[in-house]
């Protein structure tokens, strides 16, 4: 799959689509390889990472937690834009958290 999406990128490198696809599929294989350790019984602790870039979370702002969108990870942060403000800040990763919706907040 990954060729596949690599290929089609070289035909269109500034499709934001392909490019999204591509970092799940690479997320996808990491959490797949994180399972696979798991399974195996090894002693490595291994941290499952359940954000990805353009997922939409939840994130801390002035100690209230306000919705928000993934540009950017790294190894122990996140760079976030907030929903409905616009203001992108960095974040910790405990001070993200999975969005929880309530009927008629968020847009599709």
């Amino acid at each position: 799959q990954m060729q596949q999406v690599e290929e089609m990128l070289k035909n269109d490198p500034e499709n934001e689509d392909l490019k999204k696809l591509k970092d799940d599929i690479r997320e996808a294989k990491k959490l797949t390889e994180d399972l696979t350790k798991l399974k195996q019984g090894g002693e490595e602790i291994v941290e499952i990472q359940t954000f990805g870039i353009g997922m939409r979370c939840e994130a801390l702002y002035q100690d209230k937690w306000y919705p928000a969108i993934i540009k950017a990870l790294d190894e122990n942060k996140y760079t976030v834009m907030y929903l409905g403000f616009g203001n992108i800040e960095i974040v910790a990763k405990n001070e993200i958290r999975p969005l929880v919706a309530q009927e008629g907040t968020l847009e599709p």
